[in-house]
C-alpha cells in the first residue's frame, strides 16, 4: 500500500530539509532521507528524520510540503538546505 508523507530532517549543525514522500509501508521505517544535492552522505547518516504527515494521496502531501515551504521560507532561510521552494503539485516529481 502507497503512503504519502512531509518529512523533516534535521541535521547535528542545527540546519534542516523539508520534503514529501510516497513509500510502499511504514513511513517510520523509510529509509529515504531527500534529494538536496549540497547535503552530504556523511550529514545524511548522522540526520533524524521525522515524520509530519501522513496523508490519504500523494497531491495532499504536496499540498502539505508547499504550505511549510511558504510557512518557513525554505529557499531562503538559512535555516534550511532546501533551494527551491515547492509551490504546487504541477511539477511534482511523483
Amino acid at each position: 500500500m502507497k503512503r504519502h508523507y512531509v518529512y523533516e530532517l534535521k541535521f547535528d549543525n542545527g540546519m534542516k530539509y523539508l520534503g514529501v514522500r510516497t513509500c510502499d509501508g511504514d513511513p517510520e521505517e523509510d529509509s529515504y532521507k531527500g534529494s538536496s544535492s549540497i547535503v552530504t552522505k556523511e550529514q545524511l547518516a548522522t540526520c533524524k528524520k521525522v515524520i509530519l504527515s501522513e496523508h490519504p494521496t500523494r497531491n495532499e502531501a504536496v499540498l502539505e510540503e508547499v504550505r511549510l515551504h511558504d510557512l518557513y521560507d525554505v529557499s531562503t532561510n538559512k535555516k534550511y538546505y532546501n533551494l527551491v521552494k515547492q509551490t504546487n503539485t504541477k511539477f511534482d516529481q511523483q
